[in-house]
């Protein structure tokens, strides 16, 4: 029974979060074109801007940060939550982009944070 649903605004996930992915030997055509098969653009989509978000922040798994892209009409939203390493301050960011530029949203959101101050929340 679902009791309660986590609106990304209020509660933005790790990077990632709700998506499978599943690694393949390159040489096998049969196998890869079923994995195409499964594939959901969309997802791939996010994950990329998501993974893009924490790669350019320089984010680990063990730091407090969530970051969700979102895609509607066509329109990418990447949110992101930083947490100071004591959990008292909290730095939270949003950009708006397209399908085609979702990763290159990622990291302007990040850079958009650390000039925000984020950096000083990763050192510690």
């Amino acid at each position: 029974m679902i009791t309660e649903y986590l609106d990304a605004d209020n509660f933005v996930p790790s990077a990632g979060q709700g998506a499978v992915g599943v690694e393949i030997s390159s040489g096998n055509k049969e196998l890869s074109e079923l994995m195409q098969s499964i594939d959901d653009y969309e997802t791939r989509v996010s994950v990329s801007s998501e993974r893009a978000f924490i790669s350019e922040i320089g984010a680990g798994c063990n730091i407090p940060v969530g970051v969700h892209c979102g895609i509607s009409g066509g329109e990418t939203t990447v949110k992101c939550a930083i947490f100071s390493g004591d959990g008292r301050e909290l730095l939270k960011g949003k950009i708006k982009g397209n399908l085609q530029s979702a990763e290159d949203s990622g990291r302007m959101l990040a850079r958009k944070m650390i000039e925000r101050g984020a950096a000083e929340f990763l050192e510690n």
